[in-house]
This record gives C-alpha cells, structure tokens and sequence, in this order.
C-alpha cells in the first residue's frame, strides 16, 4: 500500500499551511479559481487587446509558447553557458538582483 503524507492544514487546522509540509501558503493562492491558469490569462490578454488595439504589438507574451519547434541555437547555446559557470564557485553567481544581473542588462 503506498504511504499517503498527514495533511498537515487538517492536523492543524491552520489553512496557511501547505499541504504535507511547513511551508507557509500564499492567501492569494485560495483566490485563484478553478482550472488551469494559461487559458485565464489569454482570457485576459483577449480581452485588453480589444480595449487597447493600438498596444498589440507592445504585448510580450509569456504564455506557454510553441512547443512543436525546438529551441533555436543561439538560446541553449546561453542556457549552456549560463548552467556551466554555476557548477564552478569562481564563477557561480547564485540569484541576481531583482533587477536582473547587471551584465545581461543593456
């Protein structure tokens, strides 16, 4: 029989509390609706675009993307790059700032 983890919200009555660990949730989380989240946001994006015409080609879409084509190149060449230099410590960089690291900034 598989092993099914306590629900740790349940035990404690504490609906903060992620299920199965002591991490605290989000409160926004129990906002979201039902459902898979992409779909809502083309909904959304639909429906700007056709208050707002004139911004369509200022969108950057970071929706789920074209998954019928491979990565181009010039893209896993920089995720390569990128990877390798944090499997080193002189060249590990850990998490950029919240503005982004300064050398991929222009």
């Amino acid at each position: 029989q598989a092993f099914v983890a306590p629900n740790v919200s349940e035990m404690r009555g504490d609906s903060t509390v992620m299920w199965g660990t002591q991490v605290k949730r989000n409160p926004n989380f129990g906002k979201l609706q039902g459902g898979y989240l992409f779909p809502e946001i083309g909904r959304r994006r639909t429906a700007y675009l056709e208050a707002n015409p004139d911004m369509a080609d200022r969108i950057i879409s970071l929706g789920i993307g074209d998954t019928t084509m491979p990565i181009p190149d010039h893209i896993l060449g920089g995720l390569e790059g990128a990877v390798s230099k944090l499997g080193v410590k002189e060249t590990y960089s850990g998490y950029g700032a919240e503005q982004g690291m300064g050398a991929h900034r222009t």
